[in-house]
């Protein structure tokens, strides 16, 4: 075997085989011994934790874009009146909690975002709704860490009846199941739930490898790559100065470039070995794609090649329906089952995020549904100027249109319904004025001038009187 081949196999070969350090199948691991929050290891693949999946710049994208889109969406407190019409609750304390500041240390939105996190990664999250002594209020929220939990489940006939939640595994650090909201995302029992970390093992080892292994050619390969040949054969200690030189002269990324010295004899010959011809372009852009469906992103999001729609807006709406609103339903009836009491909800409250922002991106686009909603003549001008982002106005009204007009074919006559006009088509102003009924357009001045008349005759009546 040539030196140009065994070069060749030994860069297919690290392409090909990710990684070649074994874990048993059955062993598993996680950040907390007792946590449900577990990553198995693979044969054959790398145990990825969280830190090792973000250094990949399309998880780490794709995690920041879907933890910050929830992050910043307000949630809303509703409660459905007999009719099924929701009517929004403004004044509430946990709004307050779940939108501003859930604690002391935390803002709303770095609370969210640290939730949905752990979503993401592990499969769910926990939230523990802190309330004051000897009430049911509600008085600050906080983020259990996935490394400090446990769930002790007790079984009986075979399924499980009840469970408690420990904390760093210490049996006497124990809170109530009724004042954690878990949230889950794909769970068998309903307690030990299934990320990313355990789904996507595969794909996030495959791609850690490739960029470990584009990275050791720019740390270690020589530029240009290339072989040195000989006509006479070498010693050891000679091929082993010549490497050591070389190596010493020209490895590195700092010493690319630098002009080539040969010794009599040495020929040198030079290697192509491209990105593209080694496959490293297709084999990131596959990583990309696997990526994006593990976590069911639109791939245009996070690489702008592989975009397929028209528009941001067709964009967001993919965003919104099968990226966030499944992370976003079990957010709300997590929070639905912890903070609010048994009465509340047998009254219709429930809480909702509100999912506008996403859909709005552009003022053009804003334009365009506040002009829509105008047309519709359903909503008033302060509901269009909430959208556009204006103050209200003081004198709040809303546009009218006449709509379509009857028309009798039997009389020959029209009908305007919002009017109260009946009409001659063909002669329609002197239909009105000589209707005698009332119906004209101009029977708001015709009053007000009959008005004017009785007074002015009164007047008249009562200086006659006078006189």
């Amino acid at each position: 075997m040539t030196l140009l081949d065994d070069l060749m196999n030994r860069f297919s070969g690290q392409i090909s085989q990710p990684s070649n350090k074994k874990y048993p199948a059955q062993q598993n691991y996680s950040k907390s011994q007792n946590s449900n929050f577990v990553v198995q290891h693979r044969p054959g693949y790398t145990k990825i934790t969280e830190e090792r999946a973000m250094e990949i710049p399309a998880v780490s994208s794709t995690v920041n874009l879907i933890t910050s889109a929830i992050a910043k969406l307000p949630i809303n407190l509703y409660k459905t009146d007999g009719e099924g019409d929701a009517e929004l609750i403004r004044k509430d304390d946990r709004l307050f909690l779940l939108n501003q500041e859930p604690n002391d240390a935390q803002t709303a939105s770095t609370l969210k975002k640290r939730l949905v996190t752990d979503y993401l990664f592990y499969g769910g999250s926990y939230l523990y709704v802190r309330k004051k002594a000897r009430s049911n209020a509600v008085k600050d929220l906080y983020r259990l860490p996935v490394d400090k939990v446990s769930v002790i489940r007790y079984e009986e006939q075979g399924f499980i009846t009840k469970y408690k939640i420990v904390l760093d595994g210490q049996p006497d650090n124990t809170i109530k199941t009724i004042d954690v909201a878990t949230i889950l995302k794909d769970t068998e029992d309903g307690f030990k739930p299934r990320g990313i970390l355990n789904e996507g093992y595969k794909v996030l080892s495959s791609a850690l490898d490739g960029i470990d292994f584009s990275s050791s050619i720019l740390k270690n390969g020589s530029l240009p790559l290339a072989v040195l040949k000989s006509e006479t054969q070498l010693s050891p200690e000679v091929i082993d100065r010549i490497r050591a030189d070389w190596e010493n002269l020209y490895s590195g990324v700092n010493k690319a470039g630098k002009t080539v010295l040969l010794e009599e004899g040495l020929e040198y010959e030079s290697i192509s070995l491209k990105p593209n011809e080694l496959e490293l372009t297709e084999f990131k852009k596959a990583n990309i794609s696997d990526i994006a469906r593990l976590f069911n992103i639109p791939e245009s999001m996070i690489n702008a090649n592989a975009n397929k729609y028209n528009s941001n807006e067709e964009n967001n709406i993919y965003f919104l329906q099968y990226t966030l609103e499944p992370i976003l339903i079990n957010i709300e009836k997590a929070l639905n089952k912890t903070m609010l009491l048994e009465s509340e909800k047998k009254s219709g409250y429930y809480f909702k995020f509100d999912t506008s922002q996403i859909l709005i991106i552009t003022e053009k686009e804003k334009a365009e549904i506040a002009k829509t909603l105008n047309e519709t003549s359903s909503v008033t001008q302060n509901e269009v100027r909430k959208v556009l982002g204006l103050p209200k106005l003081e004198n709040n009204y809303m546009f009218l249109s006449q709509g379509k007009v009857f028309y009798n074919t039997e009389t020959g006559r029209a009908f305007n319904p919002n009017m109260g006009v009946e009409f001659d088509p063909e002669n329609p102003v002197d239909t009105l004025k000589d209707d005698g009924s009332g119906n004209s357009p101009n029977r708001v001045e015709n009053q007000v001038e009959e008005e004017k008349n009785i007074d002015k005759k009164g007047v008249e009546e009562d200086d006659e009187g006078t006189t």
